[in-house]
């Protein structure tokens, strides 16, 4: 799969969406290995700490546990966690678009060459969002898809933490709405099968929707509904990184037409 040489007239969802699952397609051993290996083990071990602690505790105790240090701390274990994993997938995903295919030790090498300024990046961003969160909802949303191809700006292009921002706000000028109609008709997919997930592994492993991976009366079965969680996650992740790559592509289509500089040029 490669890029478009042609100018595309219009922002294509479509297109975005063929991308993305035609890549993962191609490409579903090496990115699901990478996005399990970086994504769905660190978040499952650090469940199973939780269910150690919590297993012989009482409620009570539990749910003070949670309300302490264990959210917190995998909250921020899921964050670094999945844009380390971006970075992999984005490169892999970015040199496939271009007809590539990137080994796994490829995708990582690329991928850590760049993880100190999409750290960066995902800092700025967040305060970003979150400072203009706090005046309205809708400048949240338009910042947050404003800067919502940084990431993959940086893999490709080396453009820094500034430049790769300013860079991002540049691509997706003009599109913003669109992108936000993107975004949200990802997050409602996400939301959606996620919830029947959640439900099901709920009923099922944990004993009862409620349940909490503290509160793991059925033992082994907690650990094992876990592990599903996981898989699950590095599946979300995975899409999520692919498709990001494939929305910095289609900007690219849209606003510069056929490429003066290939990817392969940039990750040389």
């Amino acid at each position: 799969m490669t890029f478009q040489r042609e100018r595309a007239e219009t922002f294509d969802l479509g297109r975005i969406v063929s991308r993305t699952f035609g890549t993962i397609q191609s490409n579903l051993a090496a990115f699901y290995a990478l996005a399990l290996v970086c994504s769905g083990v660190p978040t499952a071990l650090l469940q199973m700490v939780r269910l150690g602690a919590g297993a012989h505790a009482d409620p009570a105790s539990a749910v003070a546990m949670m309300s302490n240090y264990s959210v917190l701390l995998g909250a921020l274990v899921s964050v670094i966690a999945k844009a380390i994993c971006s970075c992999f997938l984005i490169s892999g995903a970015l040199a496939a678009f271009e007809g590539r295919r990137q080994t796994i030790g490829d995708q990582v090498r690329a991928g850590l060459a760049v993880i100190l300024p999409v750290f960066g990046i995902e800092i700025l961003s967040w305060i970003a969002i979150g400072a203009t969160s706090l005046l309205l909802v809708v400048p949240g949303f338009i910042v947050m898809c404003m800067l919502s191809v940084a990431v993959p700006a940086e893999v490709a292009e080396r453009a820094g933490v500034i430049g790769a921002l300013s860079r991002s706000a540049a691509l997706t000028k003009g599109r913003r709405w669109s992108i936000f109609g993107a975004l949200l008709l990802y997050f409602l997919v996400i939301a959606f099968t996620g919830g029947i997930i959640t439900l099901v592994a709920g009923l099922f492993f944990f004993g009862g929707v409620n349940k909490t991976y503290l509160t793991a009366e059925n033992g082994l079965l907690a650990y094992v509904g876990v592990i599903v969680m996981a898989i699950v996650t590095a599946a979300y992740t995975m899409i999520g990184a692919v498709g990001l790559a494939a929305l910095y592509a289609e900007l690219r289509l849209v606003k510069e037409g056929p490429q003066t500089q290939s990817l392969a040029e940039v990750f040389a």
